[in-house]
């Protein structure tokens, strides 16, 4: 999909103007000026750029760019699907380093469910949305407090309830790092309005489209009394990706920030449960 298929949606605790590429976008960055090697995946191949999320302008205390598919997209297929549906989306990011000495942190995920376009704030700092999750991130959630980089799935279904498990060491690849590319994959399948299980991968191999070249990386079984369970039956849910950056204080301008997140590919496959 483009960003043709998106609906932009900023959210932020505090006024925020200027950000980066047209609309919000993010800005096209060439892999080649980026330290470290490109995502490694071969299948499909991997653009020549990625895009960085940065905010430029100055007096920001933290800013949220949402991207979420289009209500008319493919029929309205990526919105409220059915609890007869799996889902399958995939992305590689990383998370660039900026001024190390400042407070600013953040990172970058995908999530589907989405209710209402309902995106947490707690002084703008927590680094999810509602919905089933998954990101790259140095912020601790439901918090402004930063904390080591890490890949975190989680299920929130409102600012207060919320199930999440943290990963800070990879299976094969070890210890997140900053300035180094991931390629991650979240599951969601349901077993009609009793349980839903969320699944973390990292791709370990090459190709994403070879579930031998993936390895689990964390899991989460959400039943429907648990606190981050959504209801299938709950209106205007909704799927994509999102950039964050958060802070313990405003910044003067972009050059405050202490790490950029950046994405290079995002995927959403929905699949007809047997």
């Amino acid at each position: 999909m483009t960003y043709s298929n998106y609906d932009l949606i900023l959210t932020m605790g505090h006024f925020v103007t200027g950000h980066e590429g047209v609309d919000g976008s993010g800005l096209p960055i060439l892999h080649t000026a980026l330290s470290g090697s490109p995502p490694s995946q071969t299948s499909p191949d991997v653009e020549e750029h990625c895009r960085r999320f940065r905010v430029t302008g100055g007096g920001q205390s933290h800013a949220a760019y949402h991207f979420l598919a289009k209500d008319t997209l493919d029929g309205g297929a990526f919105l409220d699907t059915p609890n007869t549906t799996a889902i399958e989306m995939i992305f590689s990011a990383r998370l660039e380093t900026g001024d190390i000495a400042k407070f600013q942190h953040g990172g970058c995920g995908v999530l589907c469910r989405n209710i209402n376009y309902g995106f947490f704030d707690n002084a703008g700092a927590s680094e999810s949305s509602y919905g089933y999750g998954l990101r790259l991130s140095t912020c601790a959630n439901m918090s402004i407090s930063e904390i080591a980089p890490h890949v975190g799935l989680y299920a929130r279904e409102s600012s207060t309830n919320h199930d999440e498990v943290i990963v800070s060491s990879l299976p094969v690849l070890g210890t997140v790092l900053i300035d180094t590319w991931y390629t991650l994959k979240l599951e969601v399948v349901p077993s009609g309005n009793i349980q839903d299980l969320l699944t973390a991968y990292v791709l370990t191999g090459t190709d994403i489209d070879d579930d031998n070249d993936w390895t689990q990386v964390s899991q989460l079984t959400i039943n429907n009394i648990d606190p981050g369970y959504i209801s299938w039956n709950s209106p205007s849910q909704r799927m994509g990706f999102y950039a964050q950056r958060a802070s313990k204080s405003n910044f003067s301008s972009q050059d405050d920030q202490k790490y950029y997140p950046h994405m290079d590919y995002v995927r959403i496959r929905l699949k007809t449960m047997p």
